[in-house]
């Protein structure tokens, strides 16, 4: 094995932790797909732009690295680009995925009464009838 495909196999083998629950979670949201189809399809769509990324992200920086022509300074600012834009395409598949937790919710109140009802003493239920 080349050096470039073992580095590239190490990061993979330390985001495989990240890689199982992508792959889980796209497996979940198939399942899921008829019951919630909306929520399945945000879930699914990040957590596949989400994989990608994180599968094409140490593949091209092991190509940057293993290729660099121009010289360190150059080499290491292209991969800090690559960082960044990568961390803003894993962000889009979070924001997918968190879009996925509320879509298709109803708007049911399931929150406290506000200003409904009368206050009542703690204990005004355990009073005896007829008082």
């Amino acid at each position: 094995m080349n050096s470039s495909f073992t580095i590239f196999l190490s990061q993979l083998l330390s985001m495989s932790p990240m890689l199982l629950v992508c792959v889980g979670g796209m497996v979940f949201a198939g399942v899921w797909w008829r019951r919630a189809p909306k929520a399945a399809m945000y879930a699914m769509a990040g957590l596949a732009i989400t994989l990608l990324a994180m599968l094409l992200s140490p593949l091209i920086q092991v190509y940057v690295v293993s290729n660099r022509a121009a010289g360190a300074a150059t080499v290491g600012q292209t991969v800090a680009v690559m960082s960044v834009a990568f961390g803003l395409v894993r962000a889009v598949g979070m924001g997918l995925l968190i879009a996925g937790v509320f879509a298709g919710r109803s708007n049911v109140d399931a929150g406290f009464p506000v200003g409904s009802q009368a206050a009542q003493p703690p204990l005004a239920n355990l009073a005896p009838p007829g008082r």
